[in-house]
């Protein structure tokens, strides 16, 4: 059963999912319509999922699901994990590979490999001040962390390093 994502619980468990570019307006629309279409008929062992859907900053789709009504289960995971692959063959982007973080700059997100922020580091082009998204973030109530200081993510630990010990 959707639900606006606004209404979901701060402990409902989300699921991020990072586009390898900028998703157009028409994009965002399709995910919104297919989302909610996906949405209403998803269930764990018959009964119905309270669940959401939404793309934020035209770079993520972020799946969220009330844990109080119906525990997902491997198989429901399973079937939302298709559904973003579905939409990742309609719109031709990539939502699961992992070798590149997000920046948020400008009120924009631009897309990095780790060797390049790590040359970005080095260089000191990239402040420990530098704004992330934490993709691994659990919970909608844990979006207020989504965007934080590079140094407060797992990032961090290469300003603790000297720049020789960088590498790539």
């Amino acid at each position: 059963m959707f639900v606006p994502f606004e209404d979901l619980a701060t402990d409902a468990r989300i699921w991020i999912y990072q586009s390898s570019r900028p998703l157009s307006e028409t994009e965002q629309r399709n995910v919104d319509l297919q989302g909610r279409e996906f949405i209403e008929q998803w269930a764990a062992h018959g009964q119905p999922l309270k669940a959401s859907i939404k793309t934020f900053y035209n770079h993520f789709v972020v799946v969220g699901v009330d844990e109080h009504t119906h525990l997902p289960s491997g198989c429901s995971i399973d079937q939302s994990v298709a559904f973003i692959r579905s939409l990742e063959s309609q719109m031709g982007v990539d939502f699961f590979d992992r070798s590149k973080v997000s920046v948020f700059h400008d009120n924009s997100v631009m897309l990095k490999g780790l060797s390049e922020i790590k040359s970005l580091i080095k260089d000191g082009k990239m402040s420990e001040n530098t704004l992330v998204f934490d993709n691994l973030i659990q919970s909608k109530g844990s979006m207020d962390q989504w965007i934080k200081p590079i140094r407060r993510s797992w990032l961090g630990r290469y300003f603790t390093q000297t720049a020789g010990n960088l590498g790539s």
